[in-house]
């Protein structure tokens, strides 16, 4: 796979997969993962009784129960990045890259690999699940 980019390039939530990979970036280059999310609210409300008369007496129940569930997901599902193969990557970028929860990989020998950038950033994203009930 090959990139030309006079300008910035951004590749979010998703991947460049190729046994090869060459990148010539003339701005910044930004590789973002993104979470999926899940947010849920329940309430549930019942409420019942009953009574009996036998020739012994009588008798009467009642109950009433609530119940209320919460929950919140966000997890990166698929990180997005740049997967080379056996030939490796030449990544030439001339201002910032930018790795959020992403990945610049190859299974090639190091010596097939080359990032050459102005700078480099990175930043974890962070996964998270809450579920309470009562």
């Amino acid at each position: 796979a090959t990139i030309i980019s006079g300008g910035d390039t951004n590749i979010t939530g998703s991947q460049v997969n190729a046994k090869q990979v060459t990148a010539d970036v003339g701005g910044n280059l930004a590789i973002r993962s993104v979470q999926d999310t899940t947010v849920s609210t329940a309430h549930q409300s019942s409420a019942g009784g009953g009574f009996s008369i036998s020739q012994g007496g009588g008798s009467a129940s009642f109950s009433a129960q609530n119940g209320h569930a919460d929950g919140n997901y966000a997890q990166v599902n698929e990180q997005a990045g740049i997967n080379a193969g056996s030939g490796g990557f030449d990544i030439n970028v001339k201002g910032n890259t930018g790795l959020t929860g992403a990945v610049i990989s190859s299974t090639a020998d190091s010596s097939k690999n080359s990032l050459s950038t102005g700078t480099l950033t990175y930043s974890d994203i962070e996964n998270h699940s809450h579920y309470s009930a009562n």
